[in-house]
């Protein structure tokens, strides 16, 4: 569970600029005392967080640390995500879930279900999901 609060607190602090505790611990439904705690365990695991005191004050990551938003175009994330959906719903990998979510956190957005392969139900499906799995396996294992 606490790894997973850690992702999210990644992933929160990767959209926005800065986050004060209080905001983070209603989101992610803990105590302040507790988000004090991850982020000092993020920050002890290398990641470049920081904290400011004060009415304006909160927590953040260092902007080297940001990929610029507008590295990518919400084209350019929409495709990829609808890449990774129609991959996914052949290749279930936590590795690809995790990617998609991250994206997703990154650029705020939900909307990607533009060619989004859900029910793979043609002739021939079953021995081409197969057929993938055993590619990304012997990927996998070079």
């Amino acid at each position: 569970m606490r790894i997973s609060r850690l992702i999210n607190i990644m992933l929160i602090l990767l959209r926005k600029e800065l986050i004060s505790a209080r905001e983070l611990a209603t989101l992610l439904e803990v105590t302040e005392r507790t988000i004090y705690r991850d982020v000092e365990a993020l920050s002890m695991a290398g990641l470049p967080v920081y904290t400011t005191r004060g009415r304006n004050g909160g927590i953040g990551l260092l902007p080297n640390y940001k990929i610029a938003q507008n590295f990518l175009t919400a084209s350019d994330v929409r495709n990829l995500l609808t890449a990774l959906s129609s991959v996914q719903t052949l290749i279930e990998t936590p590795e690809i879930k995790a990617t998609v979510q991250k994206l997703q956190a990154m650029y705020g957005t939900d909307e990607f279900t533009e060619l989004l392969i859900q029910d793979v139900n043609w002739q021939g499906a079953a021995e081409i999901k197969a057929l993938a799995q055993q590619f990304s396996q012997a990927i996998k294992q070079h």
